[in-house]
């Protein structure tokens, strides 16, 4: 490991020249030291994802001439010293040793997660073909992570006894906690908010009288041995309450009841415990101040003898000193209590309810919707070690419900729209079912109907408003001004955008859209202090943002006002980092509403379109016979936009299902946007797009080349039996259009622009070479429509205003040259030299280790090569 201990030096002496630099205020000097912390942490555990996130954030920084290249060096030198394919994946079952004080807190599970953490993406969207078939169901997931919990407690006292199951709202985690709590395991259900039924919003889950009581006496108590105090005395009732129910049936039972009423074991838990306040009148409440006792059992009570127990509680802090070397051990028989809706509790309360649940051995299940996790967690540093020297463990957030399509059937006929709009998160079938049984047709009409009311009721969902002051994220005066006088960012303005055509993973407004706007969590960071989230492709959710933003041309601009904010802002990051990519993508999609709208289309997602239609929008189709018969007859038809884990001819059909396009995954040089085109005789084929985003115009000496990695056989999808491709150079500002049609397996044989004569070479070519099947190549050069196509078409000017908006958002983004942030090797070679002519030498760092610096950067070259990043850095 020299090698890499070179790395990290070469990387301290950085560091070092960094914090000698006067002219650094300390937010900026503690930006870049994180940003080379948080590279070398992802190069440690061979995370792909997070080394060229890494990568994008440090070649954004402004570092100065005169550390610019001493960082790209670095980067280079640390990626080579520490190939990330020979990085071995850590054995789940090895359990961390307990952390000296002052080091990070374990993270359980975190060896296994570091090599998965970065696939958390793809997880959710490679599963659309069988996504049912063979997995793990929800319920079975989170009984093993108890298991996994107990299993750690007794090799670790200091393990929390705890679970966070952090998901956007509609993924099961309410219902989830409740199978759990009939089938598997003896557990009590606490809400600790209103939790609402599905479709009537009259029922709902109510939440304990005891525990609402708690929750406000304890909403503002800054004492956090007292809080602790308060919740073990609540705890132990909670355990007398359940512990006459030997079975999760049982125990079940006596919570669940129909109609949404809570059951009898809430009312016994009543009875057993009633919190007092902390305080009374300004003075503290003497000692063992309780409810009085009361005589008469309540119906469905387990004691008895009619009697309940009286609990005492302590009025001060300084009464009880709370042993927790000595805490009751966590078993297999020990009750778990699932608080749903955490984030209703305070962080001192929340922390108190975890140590109180340790003394007395339960294990405590937390679930909610934020994606804020550090608002009710605490994060994992050192910063808790100063007491007696042991830190707690905990187990990583559970985040990965595997109940994403389970209720969508991958072989239904694509124009299914039932099956269609329920595809998922299991809410919208749910929702479904419940307006079916509410309307008791079954025609196609009703059904219809129904579907039309689901999707109202998930645009309410996407526009829900909140009162909390984080949703609203305030602007600067000249971003205001910029964008059209807003004074902050909407997130679910935001939300009705990127559910269709993307958010990136360094979306800084990412955890406002998992809370309020039904973003889907991805991944949590080691340190617990911030998330990932996406929209993966969920039908229902881009048809309702269609139908808001279509509804009214207010609607759509109010939308993309928030997104050219959020996007100044830094808060909103494209799918791919490119927004050029993200802005064509949005382009496309919202002229395609525009084409439907225009025909009357009720439901956007049920109708196709002509292609040759949406490529006339771009004024980039000519009007030729050859041309015309080339694209007659295919369709397209898509809604929004996803980033696929995996590519093959088999997409194509996905994609058509599906309603959706993709971008195209990394490394796919060349290929931007995927799009799936459908003919009735011919079968599936393609719609491939190239995206320039360059402030000059596209010069014409480059278009053949970026029209060459547009061929089918340059880029996947392969799909041997296509018969037709489009590939299309579509860029955001002016360039000389251009169409192309020629045939792909005759090589040299144009068939339109007529005056284009095949070579000589072509003319001679032997017998039965000709023969090969026909498959046509329709080569297009177009750009962002730059006019109305005429006065008459209202269709084509509301394309144009859209895309004059799109091009504002494009310039954030702009680039002068197509190779403008790629690194020579000569160059990285410079670097090298500029290191060692003005930095100390890294032996006097290392220890002599200075044999492992490589010198030859053919070998540096080839490993980051294989990553597919690039090295460049602002000076």
């Amino acid at each position: 490991m020299a090698a890499m201990a070179a790395s990290e030096a070469a990387f301290e002496a950085v560091k070092t020249k960094l914090r000698a630099n006067t002219s650094l205020s300390n937010d900026d000097l503690n930006r870049k030291l994180k940003l080379i912390d948080d590279f070398i942490e992802a190069v440690q555990q061979a995370r792909r994802d997070a080394i060229r996130q890494c990568m994008e954030k440090i070649a954004a920084e402004q570092w100065g001439s005169d550390v610019a290249a001493d960082v790209s060096y670095c980067m280079a030198l640390m990626i080579f010293n520490n190939p990330v394919e020979q990085v071995p994946t850590a054995d789940a079952t090895h359990y961390p040793e307990t952390p000296r004080q002052g080091t990070k807190r374990s993270y359980y599970d975190d060896d296994n997660a570091n090599a998965n953490d970065d696939c958390a993406r793809e997880q959710f969207l490679t599963q659309y073909l069988n996504p049912s078939e063979g997995g793990m169901s929800a319920v079975d997931l989170l009984d093993q992570k108890i298991e996994q919990l107990i299993d750690y407690s007794e090799n670790d006292k200091n393990m929390a006894p705890f679970i966070f199951l952090l998901q956007s709202a509609g993924y099961g985690k309410t219902r989830t906690m409740l199978e759990l709590a009939r089938k598997k395991r003896r557990a009590v259900f606490l809400p600790c908010k209103v939790v609402p039924f599905v479709a009537d919003d009259s029922k709902s889950w109510k939440v304990p009288k005891s525990l609402e009581q708690m929750l406000r006496i304890l909403e503002n108590q800054s004492d956090d041995n007292l809080c602790v105090v308060k919740w073990i005395k609540f705890l132990e009732a909670v355990q007398e309450s359940a512990e006459s129910y030997r079975t999760p049936e049982e125990l079940y039972n006596a919570q669940v009841m129909q109609g949404g009423k809570l059951g009898p074991f809430y009312k016994t838990l009543e009875d057993q415990y009633w919190p007092t306040p902390l305080k009374k009148d300004g003075q503290p409440v003497p000692p063992s101040a309780c409810r009085p006792a009361i005589n008469k059992s309540s119906p469905g009570s387990p004691s008895s003898k009619g009697e309940t127990k009286k609990v005492s509680i302590s009025a001060t802090s300084t009464t009880y000193d709370l042993d927790y070397k000595n805490a009751k051990p966590v078993t297999r028989e020990s009750l778990i209590v699932c608080l749903d809706e955490a984030s209703a509790l305070t962080k001192t309360s929340l922390k108190a309810f975890q140590r109180g649940a340790k003394v007395l051995g339960i294990v405590t299940i937390f679930s909610d919707t934020t994606a804020s996790i550090s608002k009710v967690m605490e994060e994992n540093n050192a910063s808790c070690s100063s007491r007696r020297g042991k830190l707690g463990q905990f187990m990583r957030p559970i985040y990965e419900l595997p109940t994403f399509d389970l209720h969508y059937e991958t072989k239904a006929k694509h124009d299914n729209l039932e099956n269609l709009l329920t595809a998922g998160r299991p809410r919208w079938f749910s929702l479904f079912q419940s307006f079916q049984k509410m309307n008791q047709e079954k025609s196609k009409q009703a059904t219809e109907t129904n579907l039309v009311k689901l999707i109202e009721k998930v645009k309410e969902f996407l526009l829900h408003a909140s009162q909390d002051q984080d949703c609203f994220a305030v602007i600067d005066e000249h971003t205001s001004k910029s964008v059209g006088n807003i004074n902050s960012i909407d997130p679910p303005m935001v939300a009705m955008f990127s559910c269709r055509f993307g958010l990136g993973s360094g979306s800084k407004i990412a955890p406002l859209l998992a809370k309020y706007s039904l973003a889907t969590i991805d991944h949590v960071t080691s340190n617990r202090d911030s998330v990932s989230t996406h929209y993966p492709s969920e039908p229902v959710l881009a048809e309702a943002s269609a139908q808001y933003t279509s509804s009214d041309q207010e609607n759509l601009f109010k939308v993309l006002k928030h997104v050219h904010a959020a996007v100044l802002q830094g808060m909103l990051d494209a799918p791919r980092g490119d927004i050029g990519e993200m802005c064509a993508a949005a382009l496309l999609g919202l002229t395609m509403d525009k084409i439907r709208k225009e025909r009357g289309h009720r439901m956007f997602c049920s109708h196709s379109v002509e292609l040759q239609c949406l490529l006339k929008y771009f004024g980039c189709c000519e009007d030729a016979r050859e041309v015309n018969a080339a694209l007659d007859g295919w369709e397209v038809n898509f809604t929004h936009f996803d980033r696929p884990g995996n590519l093959d001819d088999r997409d194509l059909k996905v994609m058509w299902n599906r309603r959706m396009a993709y971008y195209a995954m990394e490394r796919m040089n060349g290929l931007d946007l995927l799009i799936a085109i459908w003919h009735k005789e011919k079968g599936y084929a393609t719609l491939r797009v190239q995206v320039k985003n360059f402030a000059q115009k596209f010069q014409n000496s480059k278009r053949n080349e970026a029209l060459r990695k547009l061929e089918p056989r340059r880029c996947p999808p392969y799909a041997p039996n296509e018969k037709f491709s489009v590939g299309l150079l579509l860029c955001v500002n002016s360039v000389d259009k251009h169409c192309h049609l020629l045939d792909y397996n005759n090589p040299n044989k144009v068939i339109w622009p007529r005056a284009a004569r095949s070579s000589p070479r072509a003319k001679k070519q032997p017998k039965g070479t000709n023969c090969r099947q026909e498959k046509l190549l329709l080569q297009i050069v177009s750009s962002f429509p730059e006019e109305q196509r005429n006065d008459s078409d209202q269709a084509s000017g509301e394309v144009y205003a859209i895309s004059k908006r799109l091009k504002k958002i494009c310039c954030k983004s702009y680039t002068d040259d197509e190779g403008c942030w790629s690194v020579n090797w000569p160059l990285l070679q410079g670097y090298k030299r500029k290191w060692e002519e003005h930095s100390p030498p890294i032996a006097e760092v290392t220890d002599g280790s200075l044999t492992e610096i490589p010198t030859k950067t053919d070998s540096m070259a080839e490993s980051v090569d294989d990553m597919d990043i690039d090295l460049a850095v602002k000076r």
